[in-house]
Order: C-alpha cells, then structure tokens, then sequence
C-alpha cells in the first residue's frame, strides 16, 4: 500500500481530470516499486490492481469509448494509463465508493463509513492485520541486529574526526 497527499500544482477544470491525473500518478508510483521488486529478485509476474471509483475515467480507458472534445487535452494521459493496462502492467477495477477506503483521507465522511475506513485501514482487509499493528501501544519497532554497514560507517567517521588537522589542536 502505497498513499501520497499533497496539493496540486495544476488546476483542474473537472472531478474525472483529477480522478485522471492520480491514477497516472498512482500508476507511475507502480512502475517504480514494480522495477524495486524486480532488482531484488522479486519480480511481480502479474498485473498490479489499481482501483478507482471514476467511472468515467474507466469510461475513457476502455477501447468501447471515445471520450468527449473536452477531454482533448487529457489524450496523453489516457493514452499513458490505456498503454499500462494493454502491457499488463496494471489492471485497473471499479470500487464501489461505499468500499472505497481512501475516501477516509479526502473525504468527510459520516461516523459510520469513517469507522469502517479506519479499521479498515488499521486491520487490513478481511481481518488481516499488518505486522505493525500487533505492536503494543507505545512501542517502536526496532531492528534487532545492528547493520554492520553502519557501524563500519560510524568507525570510519570517527576515525576522521580524530585525524583531521583541527582535533589534534585541541
């Protein structure tokens, strides 16, 4: 799971050009982590589900639709996320937008669905917990062996300070 909020440099003229652009953000953030796992040894031989609750951006992205003349300016967009889907490389689904758990983060949502969300968010689906939730309240999950890099690193650093031409003044 990846997430990412930050504002928008662009204006947007509709709801469907923003749904648009965070899908081709989210599909560019897939490409990277999909290249990460691949060059170490951990390459992801099926599609990468992206879900969206636009369906007018599915509507764009299908081969059945032509989008409208005021969509022309989001042809390299839809024809970006189009060559994604036709490589494999994702295959976009419809949520529902009662399921769809990010509105948590965008949205003001009623207490019902709000509390659904966060355990949603917190448990994962279907009861499955992330690892990081088992942890006791109040507790940091740390490492427990010392990466050996970093104490070389640390030696090394030490090593200059205590040769460098100021410490030997002192």
């Amino acid at each position: 799971i990846c997430a990412r909020s930050v504002k928008s440099k662009k204006v947007s003229t509709s709801p469907a050009e923003t749904e648009l652009d965070a899908c081709v953000l989210a599909i560019k953030s897939m490409i990277f982590l999909r290249g990460l796992l691949a060059e170490l040894h951990h390459a992801q031989p099926q599609s990468s589900v992206l879900y969206t609750d636009s369906s007018v951006v599915l509507d764009w992205i299908s081969d059945n639709s032509r989008h409208s003349k005021r969509a022309d300016h989001l042809v390299l967009a839809i024809n970006f996320v189009k060559q994604q889907v036709e490589l494999g490389i994702v295959e976009l689904r419809h949520i529902d937008t009662d399921s769809n758990t990010a509105d948590v983060m965008t949205k003001n949502l009623p207490l019902e669905p709000f509390l659904r969300h966060k355990t949603t968010l917190l448990q994962g689906h279907d009861g499955v917990q992330p690892i990081s939730s088992k942890l006791p309240l109040g507790r940091v999950a740390t490492p427990q062996k010392s990466n050996p890099l970093t104490s070389i690193m640390a030696k090394q650093r030490k090593q200059k300070r205590t040769d460098s031409p100021t410490a030997r003044v002192r």
